[in-house]
């Protein structure tokens, strides 16, 4: 199965070869301000969540359009072998509240208004929805057995977008309820096979949608495409009406990997190529016009694979794995390029993510020392220890909520 070899990439970048790092280890050490026990969304059981169904926790409702400030960082954990766990970090203090919720056992998170979506990946294959304010379960959908959703973007509070690897055709629901609204078929990008779809961002009311574009044995079949959809029609908007069929925006190089993050009229990229280190780049997509920007930092100057991104107006903050065990944080000037390594040789930082305050918080999953750690953009961390939030943070496993 295609899932499969999300499993093998996760493993290599951010569980980093699961038996030699140990990130299945729950020993439970506190390490950076005091941590405090929740108890689990529903009944506290572990999520079995191959059907995609899980009752509901009672009358709890969000708004996925509200405009709201973000408090805390929410963390998804897991060690892939075994349900995952979410917790919430203050942002100010940086306390963390344990077991705010059981998630599958390959999540990333999403933080719309005042919602918070798990995107349960691989096997689950379903999507929570839970209110940030207490992290109540509001609904938990599933997105089709076996499709293994990747990733999901809100184009309004009745109205998102579900990016699912293991189909053809991209999944419009209802946010909240998951009540299916139609389908966007996306098969033409990979030969009629499903193009394998990695995520979904929306900018304005256009949706940009990362295919891989793999063969039978998981080699690219070329550079990495992004599908530029238009939301209020639902159709594949055609961005070179010159070349026969619906064209994309072809990216620079192969096998866009990771959740793409949106930035002003556009979306940041990351390809990683073979996962060599060297075949891959971190470049800028718009949305309209719809094209893609020349590789802005490649592998070989960022050092390693990028596993995770993060941008402002001038200056961006890469997660970059140099081996399967190290992981460092690389600042790099939207402008030009240029890179400064923060140089965290003992550390395994797998992503990282900038907070409303600019603070940076990134995902370690060092067998001895898991856990979240926050720097200032100089490069000075902040936290003397990672936070523990009870299993290794998740590459794409932080987003900031009300």
């Amino acid at each position: 199965m295609k899932s499969s070899r999300l499993f093998v990439m996760s493993a290599l970048l951010s569980c980093n070869l699961i038996a030699l790092a140990g990130c299945g280890d729950d020993e439970d050490t506190h390490r950076d301000g005091a941590v405090t026990d929740a108890a689990v969304v529903g009944d506290g059981s572990p999520v079995d969540a191959s059907d995609g169904a899980l009752p509901d926790a009672g009358p709890a409702s969000c708004d996925p359009s509200a405009t709201a400030t973000p408090t805390k960082a929410v963390v998804v954990g897991t060690d892939f072998a075994s349900p995952g766990t979410l917790a919430t970090i203050d942002l100010t203090t940086r306390v963390a509240t344990l077991n705010r919720a059981t998630v599958g056992k390959d999540p990333i998170v999403r933080v719309f208004g005042t919602c918070v979506f798990v995107i349960n990946r691989d096997s689950d294959s379903n999507i929570q929805v839970l209110r940030a304010s207490d992290l109540a379960l509001v609904k938990q959908y599933s997105t089709g057995a076996g499709s293994n959703p990747h990733d999901l973007a809100v184009v309004s509070a009745t109205k998102a977008y579900v990016a699912r690897y293991n189909e053809a055709a991209l999944l419009v629901v209802h946010p909240l309820t998951g009540a299916q609204l139609g389908t966007v078929d996306l098969s033409s990008f990979d030969s009629g096979n499903p193009p394998e779809m990695e995520s979904v961002v929306v900018v304005g009311n256009r949706a940009l949608v990362s295919m891989e574009r793999l063969d039978g044995t998981f080699t690219p079949a070329g550079v990495g495409v992004v599908a530029v959809i238009d939301t209020t029609t639902d159709q594949v908007i055609d961005i070179d009406s010159s070349t026969g069929g619906v064209q994309g925006i072809a990216l620079a190089r192969q096998n866009p990997f990771g959740p793409m993050r949106a930035s002003g009229g556009g979306a940041w990229v990351a390809t990683v190529g073979d996962f060599s280190g060297s075949t891959g780049c971190l470049q800028l997509v718009t949305a309209n016009p719809a094209a893609a920007g020349s590789c802005l930092v490649t592998d070989t100057a960022f050092g390693g694979t990028i596993s995770g991104v993060t941008a402002g107006a001038t200056d961006g903050f890469a997660a970059i794995a140099r081996s399967f065990t190290q992981g460092d944080i690389v600042k790099f000037v939207v402008g030009t390029g240029a890179t400064t390594p923060f140089g965290t040789a003992t550390f395994n930082l797998v992503d990282v993510q900038q907070a409303p305050s600019g603070t940076l918080w990134a995902a370690d999953r060092a067998a001895t020392a898991r856990g979240v750690r926050v720097f200032m953009p100089s490069g000075t961390q902040l936290t003397s220890a990672p936070i523990d939030i009870g299993k290794a943070p998740a590459t794409g496993g932080i987003a900031f909520a009300p």
